[in-house]
């Protein structure tokens, strides 16, 4: 952050202390929880203006920050939209001569959540999806083509062998021969191998819900580690670099990046981590399945029950 940036973050931080003692909230307030909002609402300005701001008095002009937001391509989709409106009011709903302001950012942010819902419980495709997305049988059959190089279909593989998991939680993956955990950082997800690089299983530590669901082992298939032993070898991945990293063997920053531009490569669409997910679930409940195999199954992509019902599409 930036000197004004760090002002305001303190600015916003007390006064949302102080409004959260009146309320006797039990959480309180975590900064690090304020300086994301506050980020989004810094990139408004910055994207509106070219500059850092020094107060929040702008945001009073409500029908101009709103239809910036609006018609900026930066937020192409209604979530990305309503998630600005939505950063604005937390921002604001704890300063002083803002109430009038907050009310209209607010109402307009629960609007957009209630219509987004809407159409997420239709369990249909939005427009954006349809674009990309494709049924699972043909995504299945993206690891048939000849074409595939060794790296490409390691990861692809690793997408479509095994139920997907976050991008997140696959861009920490780090190989290793140990099965000690005190050999495990808790801020890395690891392949364990033998000594002659055979995949036995995959151990998820740092993912989204892992207070819920904690340390994950998840047994390699055998054509999965068929397929991963060509890819270590091949690239002489050594213990301790990422299963899916730069040819340094370090970790990328915009993995999420790596993963639709392989599946682009072969498939001619921009499928993302997020849309396999989408693709796998619709398929996988397009039969009746039991509550303990819908649980297994959100165990092992790393999600809720709840979440595996919102990533149905129908539709598809």
């Amino acid at each position: 952050l930036t000197s004004k940036s760090e002002g305001l973050l303190e600015q916003v931080y007390n006064a949302k202390v102080k409004y959260d003692s009146n309320l006797n909230n039990p959480k309180g307030v975590k900064k690090t929880t304020v300086a994301a909002q506050l980020n989004k609402v810094i990139n408004i300005y910055k994207k509106m203006t070219g500059q850092t701001p020094s107060h929040f008095n702008w945001l009073k002009k409500t029908i101009v920050v709103i239809n910036f937001i609006i018609n900026h391509s930066a937020w192409k989709t209604a979530n990305s939209k309503n998630s600005q409106f939505q950063a604005i009011a937390s921002i604001i709903i704890a300063l002083e001569g803002f109430n009038d302001v907050y009310k209209i950012y607010s109402d307009l942010s629960t609007k957009g959540r209630k219509a987004i819902n809407k159409i997420g419980d239709e369990n249909k495709t939005t427009e954006k999806e349809k674009i990309n997305i494709l049924p699972w049988e043909k995504i299945k059959d993206l690891l048939k083509l000849k074409i595939l190089t060794s790296s490409d279909k390691a990861l692809m593989a690793f997408y479509i062998l095994l139920p997907p998991r976050r991008v997140e939680d696959v861009s920490l993956i780090t190989l290793t021969n140990s099965n000690n955990e005190v050999d495990f950082d808790d801020e890395f997800n690891y392949l364990v191998v033998d000594k002659n690089n055979n995949p036995k299983k995959i151990i998820y530590i740092k993912y989204k819900t892992f207070k819920f669901y904690g340390r994950t082992e998840i047994n390699i298939p055998p054509a999965l580690a068929k397929i991963l032993k060509t890819h270590i070898i091949n690239l002489n991945i050594q213990e301790g670099s990422a299963l899916f990293g730069t040819k340094k063997g370090s970790f990328y920053k915009n993995f999420s990046e790596i993963v639709s531009k392989v599946f682009k490569k072969y498939s001619g669409k921009l499928l993302t981590a997020n849309l396999l997910r989408h693709s796998y679930i619709s398929d996988y409940l397009k039969t009746p399945k039991s509550i303990a195999q819908k649980k297994h199954i959100a165990k092992m992509m790393g999600h809720s029950v709840s979440t595996q019902n919102k990533y149905l599409r129908l539709d598809i």
